[in-house]
C-alpha cells in the first residue's frame, strides 16, 4: 500500500471522528474504531510494554468494505491508545482487501503480522497468505514483505482449497509452531474445516501442510471462519465462527498426527452479535485473554462495531470450559448500589454498567422475566427471559448449560446499546446489539412473563429472596 494511500485512509477516520464521539448510542466503555465501521479483532499480542489490537476496519464507512488494520494499544486491555492504521490493500499488487490473521515472533523477536490477502471479486488468483512486517519497535509503520505470498493453493503441498481459504492462526506445540486456516474443498458438497500446516523456519515464512486438523460430518456449517486452536489446561481448544453463534470443541491433540480429536463441544456465546474471536497468546499474566468483535449495529451513525468485553478462558475442576470477565473489570466500577432480599423488583432504578443479580431458592416454574427500561423514554426497553433451560434476549435465544431449579447468578453489562449477560461463574453467555437506552435505567423482575407485558407485581411472590448488586462502569 502506497504512503499516499494510507494517508488517505487515516485523514477520513480522522474526518469522521467527531460525528462518531457524538452519537449517543456508541459504547463507551468498550473499544471502538475512531470512526467507521470495524470487525475481527487480529494480531492481539503484548510486546514492548503493550498489548496490541489490530482490526478490520473500513476508514471510509460505517459499512463493510475497503479492508484495513486499524491498530490501538493497552496496558490494561481496557484503556485503548488509538495508533495510525497499520496497512491496507495493495492495490498495485492486485490487493483489494486485507482480511483476519495473528500476530507471530520469528527467530528475529521482532513481531510479524499473518493475514489474508484477497484479491479483486472475479480474480482467478483466489486468497493467499501474506506477512507484513514491523519496521519499528513502537510497532507503528508496517510493510509487506516482498517475499508473499508465504502460502497460496497448489503450492509446496497445499490443496487446491475453494478461493477464500482465510484467517491464518498460529501456535506452539511440543516446541514446534503450526498454523490453521479456515478451509473448503471444491464444490457444495466439499470437505470444509480447519485446516493444519507446520512450519519448517525459525523465520516463520516456510509451511507444510499437514491436513485436516478438524472437518467434521456436520454439513450445516457452512465455513470455519476466524478458527483458533489453543491449549487450556490438559485439554485443547477449538473455536470457530460459523456464520453464527462461536462454537468451541474440547479435546486432545496429537502434534505428530496433526489431529484434533474432540471430548465435548458448545457454544462460547449463545448470540452471534459475539463474533470472530482472537486470543492473546502471550499475556504476561499468564491467562488466555479472549477478545471478540461486537456486531449487529444498524449503520448510518458514523461508527459501527465495537469489541466485546475482554473475557478469560479456563476450566474448571471438572475439565469443564469457563469463560469470566477480564479482573481487570473491576477497575471500571464506581461506587455499589445494593439491595437484599429485594423480592419486589418493580421498576427498580439502577445505575447504567454492571448488575448482579441473584435468586437463593427455586426459580418459578413459569421461568423469570427481567425487562430494563428508559426512565426518560418509556417506550424503549429490552426483555431478557429465563424458562425452560434456555435464555433469550429480544430475538436471540439460546440452551442454558446448568439446571435453573437451583441458586443462580446472573451478570449483566450494559454499554449504552450493548448488552452482555453471563451466567453463573462463567457457565455461559448471551450478548446483544440492542436498542439505546437512554439513562437513568429501571429494572423489573418477575415471573414468567413475555416479551409483549412487564411483569406484573403479584408475580413477585414467587421469586423467593433477590439479591441485587449495581456498578456504573467508566473509563
Amino acid at each position: 500500500m502506497s504512503e499516499e494511500a494510507l494517508r488517505q485512509a487515516q485523514a477520513s477516520v480522522h474526518a469522521g471522528e467527531a460525528r462518531a464521539l457524538a452519537s449517543v448510542e456508541r459504547p463507551r466503555w468498550h473499544f471502538t474504531a475512531p470512526a467507521y465501521w470495524m470487525n475481527d479483532p487480529n494480531g492481539v499480542m503484548y510486546y514492548g510494554g503493550y498489548y496490541h489490537l489490530f482490526y478490520q476496519h473500513n476508514p471510509f464507512a460505517d459499512s463493510w468494505g475497503h479492508m484495513h488494520w486499524g491498530h490501538a494499544r493497552s496496558r490494561d486491555l481496557l484503556h485503548w491508545e488509538h495508533l495510525p492504521i497499520a496497512f491496507g490493500p495493495s492495490a498495485e499488487q492486485g490487493e483489494e482487501h486485507c482480511y483476519s490473521g495473528c500476530a507471530v515472533f520469528p527467530a528475529t523477536g521482532r513481531p510479524m503480522l499473518l493475514y489474508t490477502m484477497v484479491p479483486p471479486k472475479g480474480s482467478p488468483r483466489g486468497h493467499e497468505q501474506w506477512v507484513a512486517l514491523a519496521e519499528d519497535d513502537e510497532l507503528s509503520h508496517w510493510r509487506k514483505d516482498p517475499t508473499n505470498p508465504i502460502l497460496c493453493r497448489g503450492r509446496d503441498g497445499t490443496p487446491e482449497f475453494e478461493a477464500s481459504w482465510r484467517d491464518p492462526f498460529v501456535f506452539s506445540a511440543a516446541g514446534r509452531q503450526f498454523m490453521v486456516l479456515g478451509a473448503a474443498m471444491p464444490g457444495e458438497k466439499g470437505r470444509r474445516g480447519v485446516a493444519l500446516w507446520e512450519s519448517t523456519d525459525a523465520q516463520l515464512k516456510h509451511w507444510r501442510y499437514r491436513g485436516w486438523l478438524f472437518a467434521p460430518e456436520d454439513t450445516t456449517i457452512r465455513f470455519f471462519e476466524c478458527p483458533n486452536f489453543f491449549p487450556v489446561g490438559d485439554q485443547w481448544l477449538l473455536l470457530a465462527s460459523p456464520y453464527g453463534p462461536v462454537q468451541y470443541w474440547l479435546g486432545d491433540f496429537s502434534p505428530d498426527q496433526g489431529r484434533f480429536t474432540p471430548r465435548s463441544s458448545g457454544l462460547l456465546d449463545g448470540s452471534p452479535d459475539f463474533y470472530a474471536t482472537n486470543v492473546l497468546m502471550n499475556d504476561p499474566k499468564g491467562r488466555l485473554s479472549l477478545l471478540a468483535w461486537g456486531r449487529g449495529f444498524p449503520a448510518g451513525m458514523g461508527w459501527n462495531g465495537c469489541l466485546a468485553m475482554p473475557r478469560e478462558v479456563a476450566l474448571d475442576d471438572a475439565g469443564r470450559l469457563k469463560v469470566r470477565p477480564l479482573s481487570e473489570m473491576t477497575a471500571l466500577r464506581g461506587p455499589e448500589w445494593s439491595l437484599a432480599n429485594a423480592g419486589d423488583v418493580s421498576g427498580i432504578e439502577l445505575p447504567t454498567g454492571e448488575c448482579e443479580i441473584e435468586l437463593r431458592g427455586a426459580m418459578p416454574a413459569s421461568g423469570l422475566a427481567m425487562t430494563l427500561t428508559s426512565a426518560a423514554e418509556p417506550q424503549k426497553s429490552v426483555f431478557l427471559r429465563i424458562a425452560d433451560g434456555c435464555w433469550s434476549c429480544l430475538d436471540k435465544s439460546a440452551a442454558l448449560p446448568d439446571s435453573t431449579t437451583g441458586d443462580f447468578a446472573l451478570r449483566l453489562f450494559l454499554d449504552r446499546s450493548f448488552l452482555e449477560c453471563c451466567w453463573g461463574d462463567g457457565n455461559a453467555w448471551l450478548t446483544k446489539a440492542i436498542p439505546y437506552l437512554p439513562a437513568p435505567i429501571r429494572l423489573s423482575i418477575g415471573a414468567g412473563g413475555n416479551g409483549n407485558t412487564m411483569p406484573t407485581p403479584d408475580a413477585q411472590a414467587a421469586l423467593g429472596a433477590l439479591t441485587l448488586r449495581a456498578w456504573p462502569l467508566s473509563l
